[in-house]
């Protein structure tokens, strides 16, 4: 029972992070079609630019990405070195991937190069935060003392 809610709880989880990132991806290509589009974006990130996304808060962002990615990256380690369940160690490393394609996401890209940065950086946030939900509440669903609990 336990792998079919863990199971379906991985495809609800995929399935919400890929229609996010096709949903940023079509409003970046309606933004340079739509003439509403466009205006709305460019106002919005005016908005985001200034309040949620300023260069101090970039490099906060950064830095909890790699210390996420760091600590993702010693559990991987640790389940490997202690045989943990192989689901954790591939939730792990797909995490710390995760984690690190935005942080070079954030690095290489500037505002110039999308119409819709800001949009693409709250959804990579979004993704990435999902992911350790989604390794959070399997390391709770595979430890020994919260097994018999769920079952």
């Amino acid at each position: 029972m336990r792998k079919h809610l863990i199971g379906g709880l991985n495809i609800i989880f995929w399935t919400f992070q890929t229609i996010l990132l096709i949903g940023v991806m079509i409003l970046e290509d309606l933004s340079g079609k739509r003439m509403g589009v466009q205006r709305h974006v460019l106002h919005k990130e005016s908005i985001y630019g200034s309040t949620y996304f300023t260069p101090e808060l970039m490099r906060i962002y950064m830095g909890i990405l790699i210390v996420l990615s760091i600590c993702t990256l010693l559990l991987f380690t640790y389940s490997i070195l202690k045989k943990k369940n192989n689901v954790i160690i591939k939730w792990s490393i797909t995490t710390a991937a995760i984690s690190l394609s935005a942080f070079t996401f954030i690095l290489t890209t500037t505002r110039e190069d999308f119409r819709a940065y800001h949009y693409f950086l709250m959804a990579l946030l979004v993704v990435v935060g999902l992911h350790y939900l989604r390794l959070l509440i399997g390391i709770i669903s595979y430890s020994s003392k919260h097994t018999k609990n769920l079952i």
